[in-house]
């Protein structure tokens, strides 16, 4: 399991997905020059601001996409099943992409705050990176397999 290529690739994609739940996507900028941090879970800073903006689409689509990733590398017997699971990983990584960007514009215009994007938002981009070079990893995984069973 572990010594196959994709399985490091499928393993670089949980490690992305789990920093993402730790490190801020991006910062608003409030009218006072008060800078907020915006995570996974949205604007959470009580003692700043009265109103907080959360987001729960985001962490609940960041937390499928990342514990599907863990699924994928234990589903090592079944490569077709794999690859599969990573083509629907690679979608949820766009609709994350996708959901960033909707929730910082959305809480910016909420909170009259000026947006200012994080270098975390190109991680979904790396995760989708390493999907993508597990599935070719899988496919070449699975060609082998399929030839040495015609050899037989």
């Amino acid at each position: 399991m572990i010594q196959r290529i994709q399985t490091l690739y499928l393993l670089g994609a949980v490690i992305v997905g789990v920093i993402m739940f730790f490190i801020p996507l991006g910062h608003l900028i409030l009218e006072k020059n008060l800078v907020v941090d915006f995570f996974h879970n949205g604007v959470v800073n009580d003692e700043l601001l009265e109103n907080s903006y959360k987001t729960l689409p985001l962490t609940t689509l960041l937390g499928i996409s990342t514990g599907l990733s863990v699924l994928i590398i234990f589903l090592y017997k079944r490569r077709v099943l794999q690859m599969r699971l990573c083509g629907i990983n690679i979608f949820l990584n766009i609709g994350l992409i996708g959901l960033i960007v909707f929730y910082m514009f959305d809480a910016a215009k909420k909170l009259n705050a000026e947006k200012d994007f994080n270098v975390a938002i190109i991680l979904p981009v790396v995760c989708i990176i390493f999907l993508y070079l597990a599935i070719r990893n899988i496919g070449k995984d699975e060609a082998r397999v399929k030839a040495a069973d015609r050899i037989r």
